[in-house]
């Protein structure tokens, strides 16, 4: 997961992600994001689920 995220700021470097909430349930933690910065100046607004294991996200969700 961690060499995707880098690639992806990598190559766009005005990438922007914004948590606009956030909500724990357990290990598993829900957040409302914006991301902004795309070259064709487009908007992402996603709903993710991240799963914690042994400190470290082990899963995500996109929604």
């Amino acid at each position: 997961m961690r060499e995707t995220y880098s690639s992806l700021f990598r190559n766009i470097p005005g990438l922007h992600g914004e948590v606009l909430s956030e909500t724990v349930f357990g290990n598993q933690v829900m957040m409302r994001e914006r991301v902004t910065g795309f070259d064709d100046g487009y908007i992402l607004d996603a709903a993710c689920v991240y799963v914690i294991k042994e400190d470290k996200i082990a899963e995500v969700y996109f929604f």
